[in-house]
């Protein structure tokens, strides 16, 4: 098939979630014109209140960082907070026949879509500004479903209808390559950690290799409205369109368990499930992105995360090696940290550690250098100094170390124990205390 690129190329950068078991699903009930929620094991099945009348959805996905749901359904582009607040139109196209396809870039802060009506797939912002064109024109033969494999730079792409099957491409829309072909793909998921597509055609999930290879299939028998896969517990979760259900199997294909049934929720008061689609799996996230300043050293608040630092001075670039729940810095500038928890991300406000007055300390009694230091400080005294008594104190007003000035009117003293920070430096019988920097 001949495909044209319609616009221009771009980078894509990736950031490591670390995931967690998530704890609810989110449903498209489409007969009903409906969204509903409810707990992984099929409890708690509940009509969401997005204040938005008729608007369910085809496909979602789920951003760790924000914590909201994106949504493709016939009409457009939609979002909403996980209980249904900030519902919010982001691409809207009146006429109808909008695909199923739905994937985010969290890194960039993207949304990929596919635009059946005009085949192509498309990139916008999360709030929906500055729609680029990625892929797509004549022969192109109704693009549905999309997943972004940015490990990779690959986008995936599914025609369905006409029998052409799975497709991948490079991220700026070059180099087509058939993965299954043959078969109307309605929508699939990448396993890329484990080499595996799963992927829906006709009344079959299946899954097969990367390359298409190795197709075996797992559930048969009634048509899927769409599926979402959790590997903490190796557990597929998808839609019975045909017996308006919801169930669970494991990655085999085996197990099946029916979680919800048409009769366990009512829409409106009256109307049972009908036609659901998705699920979307979302986890609620608990983090705290609060920050703890103790004069040169930024400790973040939540305990048992993951942590990168980040340079607010230039455009919030990953620190290298800086990966601890404090940081220290050895210039003056404005920092940030990055947690990562429970498969959310969150970034907190900026903070200025400010060592101005601090890198060197001179004046006619004492001489202190390098300062900040990893291992040692030389100290220069005046020779009426000489003999007496050091004491290293910590932020807290703790003794860390001290020590006895030699008859020498110049001294190493040796902090490679200490921890990163900052502390202060006092000769006994005397006033001088000078602020020390351990990097």
């Amino acid at each position: 098939m001949n495909k044209i690129l319609l616009f221009t190329i771009f980078m894509v950068t990736v950031s490591c979630i670390f995931g967690q078991t998530p704890n609810q699903m989110i449903i498209g009930a489409n007969n009903n014109g409906a969204i509903m929620s409810a707990m992984l094991d099929g409890t708690s099945p509940t009509e969401v209140n997005t204040g938005a009348s008729d608007r369910s959805f085809y496909n979602a996905a789920y951003h760790t960082g924000n914590e909201k749901v994106y949504m493709s359904w016939y009409y457009g582009i939609y979002s909403m907070n996980v209980d249904g607040s900030n519902f919010d139109t982001l691409y809207s196209y009146p006429a109808g026949g909008m695909g199923y396809g739905i994937d985010i870039d969290e890194s960039n802060g993207y949304i990929y879509f596919t635009h059946t009506p005009v085949d192509s797939i498309y990139r916008m912002d999360l709030n929906g500004a500055n729609l680029t064109g990625i892929y797509g024109g004549t022969n192109v033969d109704y693009l549905n479903d999309v997943k972004l494999d940015l490990a990779n730079g690959h986008i995936y792409f599914s025609e369905w209808i006409l029998g052409n099957g799975l497709f991948r491409i490079d991220i700026n829309g070059t180099n087509e390559t058939t993965i299954v072909g043959g078969v109307d793909v309605e929508a699939f998921y990448l396993d890329v950690a484990n080499n595996h597509i799963y992927y829906v055609y006709g009344t079959n999930l299946s899954r097969c290799d990367f390359n298409g290879s190795n197709n075996i299939s797992l559930v048969s028998g009634f048509q899927l409205g769409g599926f979402d896969i959790d590997f903490s517990t190796n557990l597929i979760y998808m839609t019975d369109m045909s017996n308006d259900k919801v169930l669970s199997c494991d990655l085999l294909g085996v197990n099946l368990v029916e979680l919800i049934q048409s009769t366990d929720i009512l829409f409106n008061g009256t109307d049972q499930l009908e036609a659901p689609y998705g699920p979307v799996l979302v986890r609620n996230c608990t983090k705290d992105n609060n920050v703890n300043q103790n004069g040169v050293t930024l400790t973040a608040n939540q305990i048992g995360a993951q942590y990168q630092w980040l340079d607010c001075g230039s455009n919030y670039s990953i620190i290298n090696g800086e990966t601890n729940q404090s940081y220290t810095s050895a210039i003056t500038g404005n920092y940030a940290v990055e947690i990562i928890m429970n498969g959310c991300i969150d970034t907190s406000a900026c903070f200025l550690l400010d060592y101005t007055g601090i890198n060197e300390i001179n004046n006619s009694t004492i001489k202190v250098y390098p300062n900040p230091t990893k291992a040692s400080f030389n100290i220069e005294l005046d020779e009426n100094i000489i003999g007496s008594n050091y004491v290293i104190y910590d932020q807290l007003g703790k003794v860390v170390q001290n020590g006895v000035i030699n008859n020498n009117p110049s001294q190493i003293i040796n902090v490679a124990e200490l921890s990163k920070g900052l502390y202060n430096l006092k000769i006994d019988n005397s006033d001088l205390q000078v602020k020390l920097i351990k990097e």
